[in-house]
């Protein structure tokens, strides 16, 4: 049997400090998973980085988007006299408004030969699952925890296996 360099303080302390790493990402992995906008227009998108520009796939009827004109198919190339340059831009706009505060968006339409503005009003966001999709959420949701069980076994692993002096394990 091999006997390491390392004394046990030393390996007992790299396993905590390990382990507090490992708990501390978790923990944060879940509420980022959870986090969302504080904001909404109302409408499903997607962004576009070759073109810098989102897609609008979607729009909710009776949303501040629809009452702004719009519509499925239009793409959003500038927020506010600013042009979009990535996805996290457009993110740190959603991410600092209080509802009923308004944006604007420059827009470009199919079969409308120049780029106009659209004015619209955020709201609040909607806290109940759209229509047809709650198998999803709860897909997500379990997808973005199952990892948590792994976490415990591993720790109880790392710990048991150290407190038991299981032979070769800190070799």
């Amino acid at each position: 049997m091999r006997r390491s360099s390392f004394s046990k303080p030393l390996l007992v302390t790299l396993a905590t400090l390990f382990a507090a790493a490992t708990i501390l990402y978790t923990a944060l992995w879940m509420y980022n998973s959870h986090w969302q906008f504080p904001v909404e227009l109302g409408f499903d998108s997607q962004y576009l980085g070759a073109e810098h520009c989102v897609l609008l796939e979607s729009v909710q009827k009776g949303s501040p988007a629809e009452r702004a004109g719009l519509r499925a198919g239009d793409r959003i190339i500038g927020i506010n006299g600013h042009p979009i340059e990535s996805a996290i831009s457009l993110g740190d706009v959603w991410a600092i408004p209080h509802p009923s505060e308004p944006v604007e968006l420059t827009i470009q339409r199919s079969h409308v030969s120049a780029p106009f503005v659209i004015k619209a009003v955020f709201r609040a966001p909607r806290s109940f699952p759209k229509e047809g999709r709650v198998a999803q959420d709860v897909g997500r949701d379990i997808g973005n925890t199952y990892f948590v069980g792994f976490l415990v076994v591993g720790l109880a692993v790392l710990f048991l296996a150290w407190r038991t002096r299981t032979p070769g394990f800190w070799l």
